[in-house]
């Protein structure tokens, strides 16, 4: 009788867990409360993964006393999801300048800092007293740079040396070989670019006129002083010293992200220069010697149109890129965010690329319209590449009613 009891004690108990989890009364312990501040004392990676955490905090407190409405709150949330995510892929996983590898900025749809849909942004973390070489084969790639970044006494990057398509040597095959070494290499058979002791990044960017149906270029990194390496090295320090460089990135980043929307804030639909330059804004960005830059915010209603005109650059590459406030370029696999030389119209040399909400010629074509995806609000960016020149274009809001 016992037995019996037992038996249906247990059935019971095991109906009532199959209810509750078929029902969804029983929840796991999801919710998390704050530890006290103690917590990451006298341990030197938690007191740097408390450090990054604390930065993650202010930097959701300010996205959130800034946002205009809750699209804006979104892609700003999705803004620092991509810095942090590509921030300790590049300084804590990939961040050994003994043992460099190339992190891609803008895979699995990570945007920040001014991406272009028509370009592949790919960095390492070197040092100027290692010597390096990356080996490679260009394939498909209209325009292949390898740019250097070092740090000046305030912490601040800067343009450190550049090697670009036009100076590469490649071989019948595309396949190309570059020396980064203090001084300048015995073989002769490869390009060269100087290392001084601040350099700190490598950035390779890879641009095309038709990225989706292109072969994208394949290279790799690596240390030419191996015995450098120490077997021995202090892994805590290392770990500790990478989510401290994450950190520093993620809060660089965001700061100068939000000190560029502040600057082109002051200029709304104008490509005029502001009045003075946020040093948030000059301490973190990696412009390349080989683009001249240009833009501005924009804020367009339904009924107005924004219109970007100037002589055509005589360049092989030349774009321009919608993006939102937090430097994100719009969605350009649903929509025509996006347009470089290669599908811009262009007439006795010069161009008119109309900014609306709605196609405003439809009877005619879709040629040098950018659509706004239904937002209001954002920045528009020009590249143009290896440019000479000193034509800058120019922006102007007007009502759709005085389009011609």
């Amino acid at each position: 009788m016992k037995i019996i009891k037992r038996i249906l004690v247990l059935a019971f108990i095991l109906v009532g867990i199959g209810s509750a989890y078929l029902m969804g009364w029983m929840r796991s312990h999801t919710t998390i409360s704050a530890p006290p501040a103690a917590w990451s004392e006298n341990d030197d990676i938690a007191a740097a993964w408390h450090e990054l955490s604390v930065s993650m905090e202010a930097a959701g407190a300010e996205l959130m006393a800034t946002a205009w409405d809750e699209h804006d709150k979104k892609e700003g949330f999705e803004a620092l999801s991509s810095l942090l995510s590509a921030a300790l892929e590049m300084k804590l996983t990939k961040g050994d300048p003994l043992r460099p590898a190339f992190t891609d900025w803008m895979s699995d749809h990570r945007k920040f800092l001014g991406d272009s849909p028509d370009a592949i942004y790919l960095t390492a973390e070197i040092s100027g007293d290692i010597d390096y070489e990356i080996t490679g084969n260009k394939a498909d790639v209209h325009y292949l740079g390898i740019m250097l970044y070092g740090r000046l006494p305030n912490g601040w990057n800067r343009p450190a040396g550049n090697i670009s398509s036009d100076n590469l040597r490649f071989d019948a095959q595309g396949n190309f070989r570059i020396i980064l070494s203090q001084d300048e290499p015995s073989d002769t058979e490869a390009d060269w670019l100087k290392l001084k002791r601040d350099v700190h990044m490598v950035m390779v960017r890879q641009y095309f006129h038709d990225r989706p149906n292109s072969q994208k270029a394949f290279f790799q990194i690596r240390n030419l002083n191996a015995s450098d390496v120490d077997e021995d090295e202090d892994e805590l320090l290392k770990t500790a010293d990478g989510l401290r460089a994450a950190t520093h990135f993620f809060n660089e980043a965001f700061r100068g992200t939000l000190a560029l929307d502040r600057m082109q804030s002051k200029t709304l639909n104008s490509i005029d220069l502001p009045d003075s330059v946020d040093p948030d804004f000059v301490g973190i960005f990696y412009p390349t010697d080989d683009n001249a830059y240009f833009g501005t915010n924009f804020l367009i209603e339904e009924d107005e149109a924004l219109v970007l005109e100037g002589a055509a650059p005589d360049v092989d590459y030349w774009s321009v890129v919608m993006m939102n406030r937090w430097m994100r370029s719009f969605d350009y696999e649903t929509y025509q965010t996006d347009l470089n030389n290669s599908r811009i119209k262009v007439e006795d040399g010069r161009f008119k690329i109309i900014v609306a909400h709605q196609n405003p010629f439809p009877e005619t074509s879709t040629e040098n319209w950018l659509e706004t995806g239904g937002l209001k609000h954002g920045l528009v960016t020009f590249r143009y590449q290896l440019y000479k020149g000193d034509d800058v274009p120019t922006a102007k809001l007007v009502k759709l009613t005085d389009l011609k």
